[in-house]
Order: C-alpha cells, then sequence, then structure tokens
C-alpha cells in the first residue's frame, strides 16, 4: 500500500514525496514538509490524533475548547451528510451551514479547526488510509476536525487497488464503491471476488497458488467477507477463513466484534476467543501509555518499577504493567463500561460475555504480531490457554 500511493502515484502525478526522519519526528517533520496528502495505517493516524489532543487538553481551558469543538465538527458531519450517507468533503461547510450551527463553525474552527490544520503544515487537501481496518469513531473524529479521510480497501494482489476513497463522496466506517475500471461481486458466501485494471489474473510462475485462487469467468477470490450497499459502497467484515461457527451453530465474524471494541482508543489490543466455544470472550491490552498518563495527571500512586517500555516502530511505548494498575478496579470498571457499549451494538451471539485484561501487549518481538502488526491469533491462544479456560469455567 506505502509503495503504491506514497511512491508509485506521487511519481505518475509528478509530485514530491516527503521523507519523515523517524517516528519520534513525525511532527516536527510534518510541520516542515506541509504536505498536500498522507498516505498512513489507521494506527498512525490514532497516534497523531492522541498527539494533538495531549497538545490541546494539557490545560483544562484547552481540554474544554477541544471537547466543545469535536462536539460542533461531529454535528456538522451530520449536516453535511447526504441521504445516502455520503458527505462531500471538498464543498466548504459554510455554503451549507445555517443559524446556531454556523456561527459555533466559526468559533470552532477558530479555537480548533485552524490550528490543527497548521500542525499538519497548513496544506493537507486529504489523508488517504488503509492497511488495515479503519476505525469508524476515527474516521468521525478526522472528519469532525474537518480534513477528509480516504478510506481505501485492497490486497497486493490488486495493486492494493479495489475501492479508494474519494474526497467529494466520504462515508463514515465504509471505503468506497470500486475503482474504475474494477469489477467487484459478492459470492453466495459474501466472499469479495474482484477482477479488473490492475488486478492479477495468474500468479507468476506458481500454477499451484492460481487454483482455487480465480473462479472459471476470471474473478480473482480476495478472501475477504464485505457487504455493498445501494451505492456500490463496500465494507470489510472479515477474513473469510476468521469466519467461525459457535457450538451454538451461529456464524461469528470476530473482526466485527473486535472494530466495535477497538473504537474506544483506550483499547489497544483485543483478541476474540470463539472457536467451537458456547459464547463469545475476548483478551483485551487496553492503551498502557494513556492510562499511566490518566493515572499520572490524576495523581493516583502506581509502582513505576513494574512499567516495561519497548521501541516499537521508533516509539517508545509501554508494554507491561504491574497488578496494580491491570487489577485495578477502576480500570476494570473502564474496560467493563466499553465492553457494554460495544455489545449494544451487536447481536446477542456476537456478544462478548466475559473478558481479560492481560498485564503486557502483544509484540512481535515475543512472536504475537506479523510483522505489518497483525496478530497471530493462534499463537496468542496457546500462550494464554490458561486464561482462556478460566473464562469459560
Amino acid at each position: 500500500m506505502e509503495r503504491t500511493y506514497g511512491y508509485f502515484v506521487i511519481i505518475a502525478a509528478g509530485g514530491a514525496m516527503g521523507f519523515a526522519q523517524s517516528p519520534k519526528t513525525i511532527m516536527e517533520d510534518i510541520a516542515y514538509i506541509c504536505p498536500t496528502w498522507m498516505c498512513w495505517v489507521p494506527r498512525m493516524y490514532e497516534r497523531l490524533l492522541n498527539g494533538i489532543e495531549n497538545a490541546f487538553c494539557s490545560t483544562q481551558e484547552g481540554k474544554k475548547a477541544w471537547e466543545w469543538t469535536l462536539e460542533v465538527g461531529k454535528k456538522v458531519v451530520v449536516a453535511r451528510t447526504d441521504e445516502h450517507g455520503k458527505i462531500n468533503m471538498i464543498q466548504d461547510p459554510l455554503e451549507i451551514l445555517e443559524g446556531q450551527l454556523r456561527e459555533d463553525y466559526l468559533k470552532a474552527k477558530e479555537l480548533v479547526f485552524d490550528k490543527v490544520r497548521a500542525i499538519m503544515g497548513g496544506r493537507v487537501r486529504f489523508c488517504a488510509v488503509g492497511g488495515a481496518s479503519l476505525n469508524p469513531e476515527l474516521h468521525l473524529t478526522w472528519s469532525a476536525l474537518d480534513f477528509p479521510m480516504l478510506n481505501g480497501w485492497g490486497l497486493t494482489e490488486t495493486m492494493c487497488n479495489g475501492a479508494v476513497g474519494y474526497a467529494s463522496a466520504v462515508k463514515i466506517g465504509w471505503n468506497a464503491p470500486p475503482c474504475p475500471g474494477v469489477d467487484i461481486k459478492i459470492a453466495e458466501d459474501g466472499e469479495a471476488l474482484i477482477k479488473g485494471e490492475g488486478i492479477i489474473n495468474s500468479y507468476y510462475n506458481d500454477p499451484e497458488a492460481n487454483i482455487g485462487a480465480f473462479t472459471e469467468d476470471g474473478y480473482f477470490c480476495t478472501g475477504d467477507i464485505i457487504e455493498m450497499d445501494e451505492d456500490g459502497f463496500v465494507r470489510v467484515i472479515d477474513r473469510k477463513k476468521s469466519i467461525v461457527v459457535l457450538d451454538t451453530g451461529k456464524n461469528v465474524a470476530p473482526a466485527r466484534i473486535e472494530a466495535k471494541v477497538l473504537e474506544n482508543m483506550l483499547i489497544d489490543q483485543i483478541v476474540v476467543i470463539r472457536d467451537q466455544r458456547k459464547y463469545i470472550t475476548a483478551l483485551i491490552v487496553p492503551n498502557w501509555d494513556i492510562i499511566i498518563n490518566m493515572f499520572r495527571t490524576q495523581g493516583l500512586s502506581f509502582d513505576e518499577s513494574q512499567l516495561v517500555f519497548e521501541e516499537i516502530n521508533g516509539l517508545t511505548t509501554c508494554v507491561q504493567v504491574g497488578s496494580d494498575i491491570y487489577d485495578n478496579p477502576v480500570i476494570i470498571q473502564m474496560i467493563e463500561q466499553i465492553i457494554n457499549n460495544a455489545n449494544s451494538e451487536l447481536s446477542d451471539y456476537e456478544q462478548i460475555k466475559r473478558f481479560k485484561i492481560l498485564p503486557r501487549k502483544l509484540t512481535q518481538s515475543r512472536g504475537e504480531l506479523t510483522p505489518t502488526q497483525k496478530i497471530k491469533t493462534r499463537v496468542v491462544i496457546e500462550r494464554f490457554a490458561d486464561e482462556i479456560e478460566h473464562l469459560y469455567s
């Protein structure tokens, strides 16, 4: 995805590429480069948003302004959304806003929106995102800050081409209609089938890989379960191989459940446990950096000697905490509320009935993540077998 949109597209368009010195200097580099657009994975946009939010909320006055402007921004998003759920992020909001909301928007723009844009270098036209599922709440927040976030879907075999968003029709929580020259259809089992411009039609020198990878009429079998709305917008539900059947016979898409929980930025990682079980449970890893900061700002004591930090993607990150944090009743209650909120949007058989907070982050160094930071579910299930069995005892 990065090579396609961060290199090839820029070269083809005659653009200039800017390189960050390191993950630690991204904010400074953005201010220096003044990009017109950026293409990142969702986690990078989340980290950037957290950094901007922390800067604004360092004082009570700034925190109040940030929270108020986000409320206004989300109301503006609703006002800009048409009857099909699409937002024209190219259009100036002032062309459609009226009355008090217009006045509030102008004030919010002065207080926060323009300052955020200045932090981003002042020239960003839109932000592209791909490589992983985009959290709808993150999508909404950036849209509320008046940044068009174009959500794309594709695979290596499709040259990352498939359904890539455009600023004149942003739909929160969705990707986009198929790209020009690309045809997408849904198989009976929900799998996305795709062919057209830039889409693989055979694996190079690997005839065995071609077996079962294509339909008789030439569509590539993506392995992704998707849904498509009446306007052709695509939304990925889960990988086909991840869909499991409970012992009650119900089909469950773990990614859908995980996405609901991950909408809250206090949750860093989640593994839904489901294989041939009577009900759904989950292993939860909170965002320990946020929680430690919360403890410090609220003057709550904890044993700092129990904290373990690692450098992940160039950033110093808390990967382990002591029992005085992960077993803290306040933290448990907060996580329980997040789970309850997610469950309220899920069917009964999809709901997380019990959960376990893990004291440490799942990491690549322990073999629990792939190089692209995807969780190796089987490895995690084996490693935390005792904790999982306790959830079903």
